[in-house]
């Protein structure tokens, strides 16, 4: 511990009543020395914002992939939620606009929508596995379509008036779908076809349609 003198800041000790530089009479009390003021880790504030960086970064990718059209999966579940649902609008986002529009054409003829084909469609699945029943589906095998496979294909879908050039890439899917309700159980294998069109997945083909 030690005291200064209140004039000129000179050190005395704590017998001394008379500054021997000065000569004051008065000094201040004894002080601590100040304590050390921690200095900021600078290596880990730059991990952090490291850290934090790649973080955002990953969020940001997710997000990107998300609003590009979710993978070549989305059109599957559009199509599953679709009739689940008993929504022609969600269905319906697993086609390319071009045929969705020659499907709904082609039920007109027959006297019938598209919100008429999912209530038939859902009418017979709860006939067959009872109400609120599930679908669910597992991918066991997925080919990326050449580019002959591409050109004949273009060709098929020339009918649904589906522009084929607009492909970039398409995959044929070997798909399990299982349909379970109280009634029973049941599960399939199907093969679709699903295509890149405009940074969008698509169904574009399925055997069925």
């Amino acid at each position: 511990m030690s005291k200064f003198c209140s004039n000129c800041g000179t050190q005395i000790s704590d017998e001394e009543r008379f500054c021997p530089a000065c000569g004051t009479g008065t000094a201040t009390e004894p002080t601590a020395s100040p304590a050390p003021i921690a200095k900021p880790n600078k290596k880990l504030f730059i991990g952090a914002v490291t850290v934090g960086a790649f973080f955002l970064f990953i969020i940001a990718i997710v997000l990107i992939v998300a609003l590009a059209g979710g993978g070549y999966k989305r059109p599957i579940d559009n199509m599953v939620k679709g009739i689940q649902r008993g929504s022609w609008k969600t269905f319906s986002k697993a086609f390319p606009e071009d045929m969705v529009e020659a499907m709904e054409k082609a039920w007109r003829l027959g006297g019938i929508d598209g919100d008429e084909f999912i209530e038939q469609a859902v009418e017979e699945t709860e006939d067959t596995y009872g109400k609120n029943f599930k679908i669910t589906y597992k991918i066991l095998d997925k080919d990326e379509l050449s580019e002959d496979d591409l050109d004949d294909l273009k060709d098929s879908l020339e009918i649904f008036g589906v522009d084929g050039d607009k492909i970039k890439k398409a995959y044929e899917l070997e798909i399990e779908m299982t349909y379970k309700g109280k009634k029973d159980k049941d599960t399939e294998e199907e093969t679709l076809i699903v295509g890149k069109i405009g940074g969008k997945w698509y169904i574009i083909d399925g055997g069925w349609f």
